[in-house]
C-alpha cells in the first residue's frame, strides 16, 4: 500500500506538469505577481519587495489550491479516474493524502522560485531563521490545499470549481491582507478579515520572514492555520465523491456548512492577540 502511495504522488506529479492550466497557476501566475507588484507599487525597492513577499507567497498557495489543485481533482472525477481507483479499491484517504502531497510538492517548488527569484532581482534577504519559514510554509499551504479539496469535492463540474475557487480567491485575497495591508480597510472589514485564512498565513509569514520571530511566538496565527487544516481535512474526507454524478446528501452540506464554524472559532482564538 505504502509503494502504492508513492507511485500514485509520482504520478500525480507527472500529470500535473502535463496540464498547463495546472502550471500556469502554479509557476506562471505566481511569478507574474512577483514582478508586477514589485515594479508597481514598490519599484524595486529591496526592504518593501520584502515587505511584500508574505502577501504574495499567500497568493501563490491559494492560487494553486483554488485553481491548481481543485480544478485538476474534478476533471479526474469528470473522466472516470477516481471510479477506477474506487474499483481498486482504494479509501478516499489514500486519494486526499497523495493528493495533497503531491501538490505539496509543486506549490511548495513555486514559492522557493518566487523566493529566489525575489533574492536574485530584488536583493530581498530574509532575517527568520530559515526552517521556521519552511514550516510556515508547509503548513500554510497544507491549510490552503485542503480547503482546495473541499471545492473540488462541491463542485459538480470544472466550471462550478473555477466560481468557487473565485469566490473564495478575491475575498481571501483583497480582505485578507494579501493585496494591500489590512490597516486600509474600514474598522468593521478588519474585524471580517481577522476571520479569514489568509490573514492568519501572512501574518505568520511577516513574523518569521520579516521580524525574525520564533514559532513559539507566532503560535496563535499558526494554531489557527492547524485548526483549519484539521478540519478541512476531515471535511473533505466527508465531502469526497468518486463519481460526477453522485449525489451529496444533505448531512454532508451540514458538514461543508461546519467550515464556516471554524474560521469564526480561529478569528476568537487570534482575538486577543
Amino acid at each position: 500500500m505504502l509503494q502504492a502511495w508513492l507511485n500514485n504522488i509520482t504520478l500525480d506529479v507527472k500529470l500535473a506538469f502535463r496540464d498547463r492550466q495546472a502550471i500556469f497557476w502554479s509557476y506562471v501566475f505566481p511569478v507574474f505577481f512577483l514582478f508586477l507588484f514589485a515594479s508597481v507599487f514598490t519599484r524595486g525597492r529591496t526592504e518593501m519587495v520584502g515587505n511584500l513577499l508574505p502577501g504574495l507567497l499567500t497568493i501563490s498557495i491559494m492560487s494553486a489550491s483554488f485553481f491548481g489543485m481543485s480544478v485538476i481533482l474534478v476533471t479526474m472525477r469528470e473522466r472516470g479516474v477516481l471510479r477506477r481507483y474506487q474499483l481498486a479499491p482504494l479509501s478516499p484517504w489514500f486519494i486526499i493524502t497523495s493528493k495533497l502531497t503531491s501538490s505539496l510538492v509543486i506549490s511548495f517548488s513555486t514559492l522557493l522560485l518566487q523566493l529566489l527569484l525575489a533574492k536574485l532581482f530584488y536583493k530581498v534577504s530574509f532575517v527568520g531563521n530559515p526552517g521556521a519559514i519552511i514550516f510556515v510554509l508547509l503548513l500554510g499551504s497544507l491549510t490552503f490545499l485542503s480547503l482546495g479539496f473541499i471545492i473540488a469535492s462541491l463542485a459538480e463540474n470544472v466550471k462550478t470549481a473555477q466560481v468557487l475557487g473565485n469566490l473564495l480567491f478575491f475575498p481571501l485575497m483583497f480582505l485578507g491582507g494579501a493585496a494591500f495591508p489590512v490597516q486600509f480597510l474600514p474598522s468593521k472589514l478588519q474585524q471580517l478579515a481577522a476571520m479569514l485564512p489568509s490573514n492568519y498565513l501572512i501574518r505568520a509569514l511577516s513574523n518569521v520572514m520579516n521580524q525574525g520571530q520564533s514559532l513559539l511566538n507566532t503560535a496563535k496565527p499558526l494554531g489557527a492555520l492547524l485548526l483549519i487544516l484539521l478540519v478541512a481535512v476531515f471535511l473533505a474526507a466527508k465531502l469526497f465523491r468518486w463519481e460526477a454524478r453522485e449525489p451529496m446528501p444533505w448531512q454532508q452540506k451540514i458538514w461543508a456548512a461546519a467550515l464556516l464554524a471554524v474560521f469564526v472559532g480561529a478569528a476568537l482564538f487570534t482575538h486577543s492577540e
